[in-house]
């Protein structure tokens, strides 16, 4: 993902930047599409990384899955997810204070993007290739410093009837006839025999529980909907079948991140 900071690393250095990774240490690289090879390089071959100066926080609420005893692993008890996030889509905006700054100071811009991790192969009990998301935020400014990160979470199958369309909109709360109305459109483009059964099974599944949304639920965009930079638009697949798009406050998301 592209960073539009500016003003560089050491002051000759432009003002584009790519994420390479959004978990454990942030990685990041420089970007200059105006002069080839666009990257800077270590021995000619590898783009150079930089890295965060802090490691990253702890998340605000931690449901991450505890292991699972099995499978390929020797009956040795293991991680559910991988080792690391990677990522699924950035940047937005955020206004954002501190917990420990004064009342008085003003709130400071940062960067909020959403990441991912997937259930390893060969855990009994689990299937493989279920996928979590996460929000997380961080400076806009080199070295990107990570400054929160939520728990996990998963985003929902296409309505098959007039109910609420996802875990995140009934949480979010809705707008009555507008809401019912467009869940019914899109119950009705879903129950369609391409996306039946994307619709109805292939659930998340952890440690033997199901979960009411899809196994996997890919993330692939997020920006301020226009005319209304307090909403972003975040898109994302199911199942690898079909796309959605959700309409969600960025004072929703930061709640995820905080008290």
């Amino acid at each position: 993902h592209y960073l539009p900071a500016s003003g560089g690393i050491d002051g000759k250095h432009g003002p584009t930047f790519l994420e390479v990774w959004p978990g454990g240490l942030h990685e990041f690289t420089y970007v200059d599409f105006g002069s080839y090879p666009f990257v800077d390089r270590q021995a000619g071959e590898h783009p150079v990384i930089m890295n965060s100066s802090k490691v990253e926080p702890d998340p605000y609420f931690d449901n991450t899955p505890k292991g699972a005893v099995g499978g390929r692993n020797g009956g040795k008890n293991v991680g559910l997810l991988t080792d690391r996030d990677s990522g699924s889509a950035c940047c937005v905006t955020v206004s954002w204070k501190d917990d420990d700054a004064d009342e008085n100071e003003q709130d400071r811009q940062l960067f909020l993007g959403i990441s991912h991790r997937k259930t390893k192969r060969g855990l009994r009990h689990t299937g493989k290739y279920n996928y979590v998301s996460r929000i997380y935020v961080f400076e806009t400014m080199p070295p990107f410093d990570v400054v929160a990160r939520s728990g996990y979470f998963c985003l929902g199958f296409a309505p098959t009837n007039t109910t609420t369309t996802t875990t995140m909109m009934m949480m979010q709360g809705g707008d009555g006839d507008n809401d019912a109305s467009s869940s019914l459109l899109e119950a009705m483009q879903s129950d369609n025999e391409q996306v039946w059964g994307a619709t109805n099974e292939y659930k998340l599944q952890m440690e033997g529980v199901d979960f009411e949304c899809p196994r996997i639920h890919f993330v692939t965009g997020i920006a301020e909907k226009v005319g209304d930079e307090d909403t972003v638009i975040i898109s994302y697949g199911v199942n690898d079948c079909y796309p959605r798009m959700i309409e969600v406050s960025k004072k929703f998301l930061l709640g995820l991140l905080r008290p």
